[in-house]
């Protein structure tokens, strides 16, 4: 599928997490009415990707949910062409600025407990582009992204002829609250977001301004993705305790 504009965004990971925030990003519009970006949402080449796939192609919103507004934003997505499914991670290499919404199965029982993300990581080193804005929203033990993920990224892509300031990492997780206000759970709320050096914290911070309605609901700042990743920590154990 062709893409309408050139400021492509890959959300990889299209569960209940990742496909509203590509519903949202799709959605999103400038001060003249236009759109931001398109969308590319990648999933893993199985029966359950291609089965995601092949209803979001159909025009049917792969997820239960009572938000209606959730629909209509997905059918607006539908309408403009700006939001597709891929199976094919090659797909990032039509986009500046993709979003990691998938979880890490972190096995500490394991001798090299962090195998599957930085053979992950590695395998999304070998198709990214130069400058493009890594966003990682997933839930990570504090220090992951900085003290593991980035050292990965700029291994593999020196082999490539990156430099080191040639590839930008945040960490900005959502704050989803599946139910009757599920779509503005993401562009009607707070965020804190950070990066690993100044140039990665502005690309963020001017991405996300283009999502979250920032009139209302601010975006904070933190030193670190380190700091980021334990606010995560915090806001789930947060949510657990409230629920139990």
């Amino acid at each position: 599928m062709k893409l309408r504009n050139n400021d492509n965004v890959c959300v990889i990971g299209q569960g209940y997490v990742g496909l509203p925030m590509s519903i949202a990003i799709s959605n999103s519009k400038n001060k003249n009415g236009k759109l931001n970006f398109s969308v590319i949402g990648l999933e893993k080449n199985n029966k359950k990707g291609l089965h995601l796939k092949s209803k979001v192609s159909s025009g049917i919103l792969p997820i239960s949910t009572e938000d209606k507004k959730i629909h209509k934003m997905f059918k607006k997505s539908q309408k403009n062409k700006n939001f597709y499914i891929s199976n094919n991670l090659e797909e990032i290499k039509k986009c500046k600025i993709i979003v990691i919404s998938i979880n890490f199965e972190i096995d500490y029982r394991k001798d090299n407990p962090f195998n599957s993300l930085k053979s992950f990581f590695k395998q999304l080193s070998k198709f990214v582009r130069k400058n493009t804005l890594i966003i990682i929203e997933t839930t990570l033990p504090p220090g992951t992204s900085d003290k593991i993920i980035y050292p990965v990224l700029l291994s593999e892509t020196k082999k490539r002829g990156f430099k080191n300031n040639e590839i930008m990492l945040s960490y900005s997780y959502e704050r989803i609250m599946p139910g009757y206000n599920y779509y503005d759970s993401i562009v009607n709320n707070y965020r804190v977001f950070s990066g690993v050096d100044k140039k990665s914290k502005n690309a963020c911070k001017k991405f996300l301004e283009k999502i979250i309605n920032v009139k209302k609901y601010n975006l904070h700042l933190l030193n670190s993705n380190t700091e980021c990743e334990f606010s995560k920590i915090l806001e789930n154990s947060y949510r657990a305790t409230n629920i139990a």
